[in-house]
């Protein structure tokens, strides 16, 4: 039986998920410099130093690690990577969106001919272009044909629905709850892992002031040291969102799965087109949080 692969989409879907990859990358590229030279100072920072010219030299240090921090913050806004990587990613899942409904003959294109359905589907992707024409020329340059409706998706449109529903199933709805679990999963280890670093930092914190107290002469203030640690932590905890897409994958995995357990053995295109429009807006939702 024929499948759908993500290379049978219009070559803009490659495109725009190729830029929502280098771009995510960026961002996480300039935030990890951003956290990580903020990190180097707050170690820096935590011992006194009063001979020179040691003093001078760390307190260089620690103004260079800063400069770093605030010129990653700024190099971040100035290229916009996470809204060039949001609306990549947005671009992207649209476009494929679109073309499940185009071949699944679901949502918009049920009960239309084939030229119908052509042509909607062609005016659906002027449309996504006009939409983003202001980054559009940039992730063409990831294009690699110009193909829009693939000798696959008009193939697979013209099969029988118990046919097409079959390749939903395994070519989508299956593809993505394994992936929404895998994710959730991973999402759930690291984030638990990131909260007890925070618990750590903080009993170390605790142990730092006790520290302090006990040995006032020191020049080392791991109080505040740890203190920094943990709340750099916590930035990066926010910035990733573990706990929250945790959460969110693994509730839309198991609305998946429940559907496709009710329907592996649907027959008929308007029931399969109910069917695909409801699966598809909750992968939708899922999609929006990337947004906010």
């Amino acid at each position: 039986m024929n499948n759908i692969k993500e290379t049978d989409f219009p070559s803009l879907f490659t495109s725009a998920d190729n830029a929502s990859i280098k771009a995510r990358k960026t961002d996480i590229r300039w935030v990890q410099i951003q956290l990580g030279s903020l990190l180097v100072a707050a170690f820096a920072s935590a011992f006194t130093i009063n001979e020179k010219p040691l003093s001078i030299w760390i307190t260089v240090f620690i103004s260079v690690a800063l400069l770093l921090s605030i010129i990653a913050t700024w190099a971040s806004k100035m290229q916009n990577s996470k809204n060039n990587w949001q609306r990549c990613r947005t671009l992207a899942e649209s476009i494929k969106r679109i073309s499940w409904f185009y071949i699944m003959r679901a949502n918009q294109f049920f009960g239309l001919s084939e030229s119908e359905a052509n042509n909607m589907f062609l005016a659906e992707m002027a449309n996504l272009v006009k939409q983003n024409e202001d980054f559009i020329a940039e992730i063409c340059l990831f294009q690699t044909s110009e193909t829009v409706i693939s000798d696959n998706m008009r193939t697979i449109r013209n099969l029988n629905a118990a046919e097409r529903n079959s390749i939903y199933l395994t070519g989508r709805l299956q593809d993505q709850v394994s992936w929404y679990f895998r994710k959730a999963k991973s999402n759930k280890i690291t984030g638990n892992r990131g909260q007890s670093f925070i618990i750590l930092a903080q009993v170390l914190g605790i142990a730092g002031a006790i520290y302090t107290l006990s040995i006032p002469a020191s020049n080392f203030n791991p109080e505040g040291l740890f203190v920094n640690v943990a709340l750099i932590i916590i930035s990066w905890m926010e910035y990733q969102r573990y706990q929250q897409l945790s959460k969110l994958y693994s509730v839309t995995a198991n609305k998946l799965q429940l559907m496709i357990d009710q329907t592996r053995n649907i027959s008929d295109d308007s029931k399969l087109s109910q069917f695909i429009t409801q699966s598809e807006s909750e992968m939708e939702k899922e999609q929006f949080y990337w947004t906010l």
